[in-house]
């Protein structure tokens, strides 16, 4: 269960570098499990945590984060970490690339083995031709990866491996958010829907106040060039869609970065 609370996201890494200092100087040997989503990714926060791992490294402590990719914060992810990602996406498992080549050069009679040893110190600069950017291993972080979240099977394999491994391991799992169901944009919040059509059963009667400060916010926009609509991950939440339809150039989706906006 989760031991920590939190409000609009990307607090977990941090939290659970905190658990997992505290059992080292506890002197126990439990597994801490951190798991982001891509959206949450993009919050400042998260790469304070990113970046104090480090202390994890040195000390050769373990550590896991399940990165949960699935393109979509509260709305669609946007920013240069969505683009990152993307582009992982679109290459092939460095994991499962480097597990395929060792086990091929070990079957070589002779000389297979000392190529193997050779190719496992020149990793990094193998890496580099696969994983472009290398952001998490250069940040002193295993990356393992793709793997995809919708099979329990596979996941107990990633985790079951990461737990052997000395020092902070992320294993990046690709998911679909909403899986089996449409919109997957209303489920962030949900109340009573139909199955088939993802459309809410309730309907609305009246305005909301999120509806009347959308016609507010666009109408006032109208007459006042110098009006311009910041948003965390949330168009839709805030009612800021609207405003984005009629002045797509005076609208900013931040990503889940609430302390950037």
């Amino acid at each position: 269960c989760d031991v920590f609370g939190t409000g609009h996201s990307s607090t977990s890494i941090s939290a659970a570098l905190g658990l997992a200092v505290a059992r080292d100087l506890e002197q126990k040997d439990n597994t801490v499990v951190a798991v982001i989503g891509d959206g949450a990714l993009s919050g400042g926060m998260a790469y304070e945590a990113l970046n104090n791992l480090s202390i994890l490294r040195k000390e050769k402590k373990n550590m896991i984060i399940i990165l949960n990719d699935n393109k979509m914060s509260i709305s669609e992810n946007v920013g240069g970490m969505s683009r990152y990602l993307n582009d992982l996406r679109s290459r092939k498992s460095y994991s499962e690339f480097k597990e395929n080549v060792e086990s091929a050069l070990n079957n070589i009679p002779g000389v297979g083995k000392s190529v193997a040893r050779t190719l496992k110190k020149s990793k990094d600069s193998i890496k580099q031709l696969f994983i472009p950017g290398m952001l998490f291993e250069n940040m002193g972080i295993t990356y393992y990866g793709l793997v995809n979240g919708h099979d329990i099977y596979e996941l107990i394999h990633a985790i079951n491996r990461a737990k052997q491994h000395e020092g902070p391991i992320l294993i990046h799992a690709i998911t679909r958010k909403g899986m089996g169901y449409k919109n997957a944009e209303k489920i962030h919040g949900i109340g009573p829907f139909d199955r088939e059509s993802g459309e809410l059963l309730a309907k609305k009667t009246k305005k909301t106040y999120t509806d009347v400060f959308a016609d507010s916010l666009v109408a006032l926009a109208k007459n006042n060039k110098k009006i311009v609509a910041i948003t965390a991950a949330m168009p839709s939440g805030t009612g800021l869609k609207s405003f984005k339809k009629y002045y797509p150039k005076r609208f900013f989706d931040v990503g889940i970065a609430e302390e950037h906006a």
